[in-house]
């Protein structure tokens, strides 16, 4: 139902149940605080990260709090509402502020989302987007999406790699 609403916040039972052991178990793509690594493999300091959502910044505060990663981004949430606006992929118009408000060019950032048409406005003014998936709905043939990975993890994995071979991130945008 989430996907076919294209949610970006999913409030469910995240359970599954195995048939060979009888009961319920979490799903290898939970996002856990012990499935991050020790040392982050790139800092907010030399590669800021954000938080962008549709969520109230309140619910956003409280799931990061929940999942362990609310200090990693403290002071770096933003909700369409600090914009006056409902939805994110509305209009471009909040994307343009957004950067304004970080004080970074478009062109020098990397879109992240689990929702494909929350990439479309991103890339018209200028991101890289990417779309994380799970299961095999990539939608990557689309237009607007430059890349696609199955799961966070495989997304830090290959950005880890790039960024090993071009250590100054803003020149190797694109």
């Amino acid at each position: 139902k989430a996907e076919a609403d294209e949610a970006d916040l999913c409030v469910c039972d995240i359970r599954i149940w195995d048939d060979t052991t009888d009961r319920y178990v979490l799903p290898s793509n939970y996002l856990r605080k012990e499935y991050m690594p020790e040392k982050v493999p790139f800092s907010k300091e030399d590669i800021p990260q954000y938080i962008f959502t549709n969520s109230t910044r309140k619910l956003a505060e409280k799931i990061l709090h929940k999942i362990g990663l609310y200090d990693l981004f403290k002071d770096r949430i933003y909700s369409v509402e600090d914009f006056d606006n409902l939805k994110k992929n509305e209009t471009p118009n909040v994307y343009y502020w957004l950067c304004e408000k970080i004080g970074i060019d478009a062109k020098d950032c990397i879109f992240v989302d689990d929702s494909y048409s929350n990439l479309k406005y991103p890339k018209q003014i200028g991101m890289t987007t990417v779309r994380l998936y799970y299961n095999n709905n990539s939608s990557k043939d689309l237009p607007y999406i430059d890349a696609a990975y199955n799961g966070i993890d495989n997304f830090i994995d290959a950005f880890v790699e790039e960024t090993k071979k071009c250590p100054a991130a803003t020149s190797c945008a694109g």
